[in-house]
């Protein structure tokens, strides 16, 4: 169970420029849920992906992985439970182009200190992610949706316990976007849990929970039909 308490954002305390970007946010998300976070642009919605993600911390509140609170950690602690534990999806893809595919992929096994033996081997999670004997493509080779598939086995590949995904389809077109839908559908099916920020109300409807966050604060939606 992931929980977040009295979770609050406040960039440019004090300054003339102040801005809250979440405010006193309390969600639980269940192991293996399918969440979708919407919202408009500015409303928080990367901002709380990013706290869940431990990549930012709250200006006040807690995260807690089960009874572990994430705002007690020293920083390299922290990116030591993020090796360990979450597995992150950018919307950019942020793959290294000049690389081959399985030079990026391999990548989070770099800060995993002596934890390699939890990991899936390349050709593994390249079967899962559908593109077969990609180890050696150069990623600047790829099209889109060959690029998200390899950020999305990058991120598979230290077994995450959860996955953070930040518009996984926003750069895709809408063929391509329902394929990736459908194999972070079939990773939940797999027992996942994924939290997935999305603009499309389509994809949105797939998951099993939509959370609104309208400036800064949460609005619950109702499970979908899915």
């Amino acid at each position: 169970m992931i929980s977040l308490k009295n979770l609050s954002k406040v960039y440019f305390k004090g300054k003339r420029n102040e801005n809250l970007v979440l405010d006193q946010i309390n969600l639980d998300i269940a192991p293996g849920e399918l969440m979708a976070i919407t919202g408009k642009s500015g409303a928080g919605k990367t901002t709380l992906l990013h706290m869940v993600a431990g990549l930012d911390r709250p200006s006040s509140g807690h995260i807690f992985y089960d009874q572990l609170d994430l705002t007690t950690l020293k920083e390299h602690e922290l990116a030591n439970f993020r090796a360990s534990h979450v597995g992150i999806i950018l919307q950019n893809f942020a793959l290294l182009l000049n690389e081959s595919v399985e030079s990026n992929v391999t990548l989070p096994l770099l800060f995993q200190k002596g934890r390699k033996k939890k990991a899936m081997s390349v050709e593994e999670v390249l079967n899962i992610c559908q593109i077969p004997g990609f180890e050696k493509r150069k990623v600047k080779e790829l099209s889109g949706g060959e690029m998200q598939r390899v950020a999305i086995a990058r991120a598979l590949i230290a077994r995450p316990d959860i996955l953070i995904a930040d518009e996984p389809t926003g750069s895709l077109d809408s063929v391509t976007s329902m394929s990736i839908l459908e194999l972070l559908k079939s990773l939940h099916d797999s027992g996942m849990t994924i939290l997935m920020v999305t603009h499309d109300e389509e994809i949105a409807s797939l998951c099993q929970r939509i959370i609104h966050i309208r400036d800064g604060k949460l609005m619950t939606g109702l499970p979908s039909e899915s």
